[in-house]
């Protein structure tokens, strides 16, 4: 649209801009058209847009021909509005972009997130839809340019702070390119900027709720020495900062996301079980699930030997079922979704002792009064050669994650589960699809 346009449209609508909404409405055509193409989108794309106005990126993303549109517009006169102007051709979702259903968003196709934030609301958008529960994988938003600059900051700046070290951890972020106040309406008194965030590829090892706790501490206080902040680390601090070469006496803006990172990997107490489980022993079974032996697990993992484990799928009273996204850390399918708990069997173990250690150590459930066992899958190439007991059980949660072996995790509608794995089955273990199918055709 362009600002005659606006202007005129607003008019016929007898609509005036909201200042506590933030509404400040793009009207430069070419610029909302390069926007949309910097997401190179084709059918298998669901699209969200957040605070879509008046629909100037909306109308390009109609035309764009993505697998589904979703925009999430707080005011319902324009949510309205925008349905009469461009028709039915996208879903329309009346909320807070900051308060969204993240899960409602999954199932639909690759989601990539567009958006003209409103200044008062950005960080906590960007906090929701960066989060490790966010379907997103690539998101374009318009931001107050001196935001932009401190999410792109660098150590030793003074706009480095605890907003780039969290999101910086997880993403690239890419400043496109700056707006003037001229392209929109009514013309905000301070400039804006187009930034781009992309998922890294490689993220460094470590708890990050612990990493998450240590990043605020440090600058909490930001003229404070990072090691008075974090007292007695054992020597933890000394041997850290003389090996990365970081003065012993740095603030916490001296230090990079990767440093933070190496950092928490050193002072996490928790010992994960992709280490442990390295020095642990599995019963070796033959094709007829007999034990024939015991062996460590590098072992039965590097060789392809038969052996036990267990999958637990978790519902809760209103029909939802728990998954959860595997560790980035894991050696096997690392970051795929999983059923809500699975893991080995020890030697010696049986299945549902397994399957209630595993509840206990994955997700804290220490009381289970019921476990149903659901059926069995026997070892193959596309279960890792593991003879799984698939159980059933029922629970209300919140959970407690096991920090570097879970990612996240949530309860789903059986509706997306199963709309979501037609679509992007990549995006499950493998084991999960024969498991899932397995309890719910018998559920």
């Amino acid at each position: 649209m362009t600002l005659g346009e606006v202007r005129s449209y607003l008019k016929e609508l007898a609509l005036e801009p909201i200042k506590s909404l933030g509404q400040n409405f793009l009207h430069d055509q070419n610029l909302a058209r390069w926007m949309v193409s910097e997401l190179s989108l084709d059918c298998r794309d669901h699209v969200v847009e957040l605070g879509p106005g008046l629909g100037a990126l909306t109308e390009y993303l109609v035309q764009a021909g993505v697998g589904r549109l979703t925009v999430v517009e707080k005011d319902g006169r324009l949510a309205s509005a925008l349905v009469r102007r461009l028709g039915n051709s996208f879903h329309v979702i009346q909320a807070d972009a900051a308060r969204v259903d993240l899960l409602g968003l999954y199932g639909f196709g690759r989601v990539e997130v567009i958006g003209n934030l409103p200044y008062y609301a950005t960080s906590s958008i960007l906090m929701r839809f960066l989060d490790r529960l966010s379907p997103a994988t690539r998101l374009i938003f318009a931001v107050q340019r001196e935001l932009a600059h401190r999410l792109v900051a660098v150590p030793h700046t003074r706009e480095y702070g605890e907003m780039a070290v969290y999101i910086q951890h997880r993403w690239k972020i890419r400043f496109l390119r700056n707006l003037p106040p001229s392209v929109f309406y009514p013309k905000p008194k301070v400039d804006s900027a187009i930034i781009l965030f992309t998922p890294r590829k490689v993220i460094p090892f470590c708890d990050e709720v612990l990493f998450e706790r240590i990043v605020h501490r440090g600058f909490s206080e930001r003229r404070k020495q990072l090691r008075k902040l974090l007292g007695n680390t054992n020597g933890v601090w000394e041997k850290f900062s003389a090996e990365r070469k970081i003065s012993p006496l740095a603030r916490a803006e001296e230090l990079s996301p990767t440093d933070y990172a190496e950092l928490v990997f050193r002072l996490s107490p928790f010992h994960p079980q992709t280490v442990a489980a390295h020095v642990e022993e599995f019963d070796v079974v033959d094709f007829q699930n007999r034990v024939v032996t015991r062996s460590p697990c590098l072992k039965v993992h590097a060789k392809g030997l038969p052996h036990r484990s267990v999958h637990i799928l978790i519902q809760n009273r209103a029909g939802k079922w728990f998954l959860q996204k595997r560790s980035l850390w894991k050696d096997s399918n690392p970051g795929k979704w999983d059923s809500s708990v699975a893991g080995h069997l020890r030697a010696g173990e049986g299945y549902e002792t397994a399957a209630r250690r595993e509840l206990r150590e994955e997700l804290g459930i220490t009381e289970c009064n019921w476990l149903g066992k659901k059926g069995s899958l026997q070892a193959s190439s596309e279960t890792g050669w593991e003879f799984i007991e698939v159980f059933y059980t029922q629970q209300e949660g919140p959970f407690t994650l096991m920090p570097m072996e879970t990612d996240t995790g949530a309860f789903f509608e059986e509706g997306t589960i199963r709309r979501w794995v037609q679509r992007e089955p990549e995006l499950f273990s493998p084991t999960f699809l024969q498991c899932f199918d397995l309890v719910v055709n018998n559920h």
